[in-house]
């Protein structure tokens, strides 16, 4: 380094330097009384805000710092400005949207919507007659009805008929005690008025089929009849099964019979399992006023029925 001395006469003072370190607090600046008056007088005055910075970083140029600080200061608007129109007037359109918003109600539809019961707003809407009801088309298939099984006894009567699914059937029996050790005997007139009524099992196996069985049969005459609650008289067909004293059971086909309200069917003689209509069964029969008798020479059976 060279320092240099100058002379008392040439020397020149030159403004001292701050040191780098040294902070410059920015001078704040009041606005004029002029702008103040004005700030009162009129009507609405415009404020245009400038952001100042929260704080300043110490700058080795005093002087560009202290202009950019007087840059940042508020600026205010000092211009006369008339006032606007309300916002909820307009010359040419009338009251806005706005206006037309604050405004309030009338008092007419207020009061209706008072009168107005709330359960009536939620109650829900019924559907039409004619929607309530379900169609079904016709070209749906229809579900079969469900059958019963079939029923095991000593006694089985299968009665057939077209009608039975419209009309149905019901069967009773007349039951009257006769046992085998007086089978070679004819029952007397008192004895065949010793009736008992008796009401089988029955199962209706098919759409037009109904079965009607004695589980469990002691000796003794067994007559089928119609029930008398029988809706109509029919024709149908009737089969007989007996499980008797053979090993194997009988069957009997008795073709054709009008069952109706308390008609007859067939008798039956347990437990030889001989049914009353079969003539093979018996070697003769003897006929008076009083009834039949058939008879059975072989096995000595006598079987008497009175009118």
């Amino acid at each position: 380094q060279v320092k240099r001395e100058a002379s008392p006469a040439s020397a020149v003072q030159q403004p001292a330097l701050l040191p780098a370190s040294a902070p410059v607090a920015p001078r704040p600046v009041e606005p004029p009384a002029a702008t103040k008056e004005h700030h009162e007088n009129a009507a609405h005055p415009t404020v245009h805000m400038v952001q100042k910075p929260a704080e300043t970083k110490p700058s080795l140029f005093p002087q560009a710092a202290a202009k950019a600080s007087t840059s940042r200061e508020a600026v205010v608007d000092t211009k006369p400005r008339t006032p606007a129109a309300p916002e909820h007037e307009n010359a040419t359109k009338g009251p806005s949207v706005a206006a037309r918003l604050t405004e309030p109600a009338p008092p007419g539809p207020v009061r209706q919507l008072a009168a107005i019961k709330p359960f009536a707003l939620l109650a829900p809407a019924k559907p039409p007659a004619a929607e309530a009801k379900k169609l079904v088309p016709a070209s749906l298939p229809r579900p079969e009805p469900a059958f019963g099984p079939h029923l095991k006894g000593e006694l089985e009567l299968e009665v057939s008929g077209k009608e039975i699914a419209a009309n149905g059937i019901k069967v009773q029996i007349l039951f009257r005690d006769y046992p085998k050790n007086r089978h070679q005997k004819p029952m007397t007139k008192a004895q065949s008025k010793r009736v008992k009524t008796l009401f089988p099992k029955s199962s209706r196996t098919g759409m037009n089929t109904v079965q009607s069985v004695i589980e469990a049969a002691p000796d003794g005459i067994y007559e089928f009849r119609g029930a008398p609650d029988n809706a109509a008289t029919q024709e149908v067909s009737c089969t007989v099964t007996i499980h008797g004293t053979s090993t194997r059971p009988t069957v009997k086909r008795l073709g054709t019979r009008k069952v109706g309200p308390d008609s007859y069917i067939m008798k039956v003689l347990m437990p030889e399992g001989i049914v009353w209509e079969d003539d093979a069964s018996f070697s003769g029969s003897i006929e008076d006023s009083d009834g039949v008798t058939k008879y059975n020479s072989e096995t000595g059976l006598v079987w008497r029925e009175y009118n």
